[in-house]
């Protein structure tokens, strides 16, 4: 696979498709954005952003059961694959996911009590 890093801004896919549009290649492009954007430029690392886009989805609904793979999330919010690695260990350790080997990760279902 060819990574390709577009230097000048007014050359990219959506300025293509849509003349006089650009987003960033780390913006997400799809139809959930749920408002929470990431930007490489912020002092905040990117795989925490990844786990908060990830996570504002989850929240939205737009994600429930099985999570999409990590290539597919990957390209989904232009970073790497590490990245969304990263921020899947962020997310497990908040108890959103929970990921099965060779199954995938899941959106971790809430623990009902007694009486709820």
């Amino acid at each position: 696979m060819r990574i390709v890093l577009i230097l000048n801004p007014t050359d990219s896919y959506c300025n293509r498709v849509n003349p006089g549009t650009h987003h960033p290649r780390w913006a997400y492009r799809g139809g959930h954005d749920c408002g929470v954007s990431i930007d490489p430029g912020k002092p905040e690392y990117v795989w925490r952003q990844a786990a908060d886009v990830i996570a504002a989805r989850i929240a939205a609904g737009v994600y429930s059961g099985r999570l999409p793979s990590e290539g597919d999330l990957a390209r989904d919010l232009g970073v790497g694959k590490n990245t969304v690695r990263r921020a899947l260990v962020d997310l497990r350790e908040r108890g959103l996911v929970v990921t099965l080997p060779q199954r995938g990760t899941f959106v971790a279902t809430p623990v009902r009590r007694h009486g709820e």
